[in-house]
């Protein structure tokens, strides 16, 4: 069943949409079923500076203009994906994210693709267990080798003036090292409206990144976010004593290849997912 069929099925009324939900969908599960030589406390200004001007010089410009993709607050009618656990992963480690929907106003039916990159997540289950999804015309179907999981389905509430609540939750595990963006694409949300009209406005992406075990996390604050304030606190680290920690290319050396490393991996790309 399609979307649209969906659509003008919830808009023809409710006993005929109970008429035709055999048993409760929202049970189980769908599974595709130098050390440095350098600053001490008691350095003068002028000191640090001669030591160290080389890499003020060169590193201060950069990181001043360089832009990271912040996260942006979405209102409206939206798609969020919300991970359950660290976004700073290590190869086998599980994955499991969540889609949330909210709307402010009445919706009949919705319905989207999930992508990420296959060679760097893997999907292992879908679970529908507490789904404000009541009549699925197209259960969620793990597409592992093209990186896709397609859906769509219907909410039945005759009362409701707007939607809020998980659509699935997606159990990954990650493949490989890497770094994938998990995003919704081709997402509607259809309202309530007699026109089934898509009132979608917004979609809310993560990104996970994945290391081998024992790596160095690029979560260098440990905020559970990357962002400047990492690569600052890197860039701060390389005036200091040596620390495996912040050694991300795990060259023994605290350098400005390791603020690179770091810099590279920030930067937000539409290539995420291949």
């Amino acid at each position: 069943m399609h979307i649209r069929s969906v659509y003008h099925t919830l808009a023809g009324g409710y006993p005929l949409i109970k008429s035709r939900i055999l048993g409760n969908p929202n049970t189980g599960t769908s599974v595709a079923q130098s050390a440095k030589g350098g600053y001490n406390e008691r350095m003068q200004y002028p000191q640090l500076f001669s030591t160290h001007k080389k890499k003020i010089i060169i590193g201060a410009p950069i990181l001043f203009l360089l832009l990271i993709n912040a996260g942006v607050s979405l209102s409206g009618n939206t798609y969020r994906l919300v991970p359950e656990g660290t976004v700073f992963t290590t190869v086998a480690d599980a994955v499991p994210i969540r889609l949330e929907v909210t709307t402010k106003s009445a919706v009949n039916a919705m319905g989207g693709t999930v992508t990420f990159a296959p060679q760097v997540l893997q999907a292992d289950a879908v679970t529908r267990v507490g789904s404000i999804i009541d009549l699925w015309s197209e259960d969620p179907v793990i597409g592992n080798t093209a990186g896709e999981i397609h859906w769509s389905g219907g909410v039945i509430n005759e009362t409701a003036s707007s939607v809020t609540g998980t659509v699935f939750t997606i159990q990954f595990h990650a493949a490989a090292v890497g770094k994938t963006r998990v995003q919704v694409t081709d997402g509607q949300i259809l309202a309530k409206d007699g026109e089934g009209t898509n009132i979608l406005s917004g979609t809310e992406s993560v990104v996970v990144y994945v290391r081998l075990p024992g790596q160095p996390s690029p979560d260098i604050n440990k905020d559970g976010v990357l962002s400047i304030s990492d690569i600052n606190s890197l860039y701060l680290h390389t005036f200091g004593d040596y620390a495996e920690m912040y050694d991300l290319n795990q060259d023994q050396d605290l350098n400005w290849s390791d603020v690179m490393t770091l810099i590279n991996l920030s930067r937000s790309e539409s290539s995420d997912r291949k």
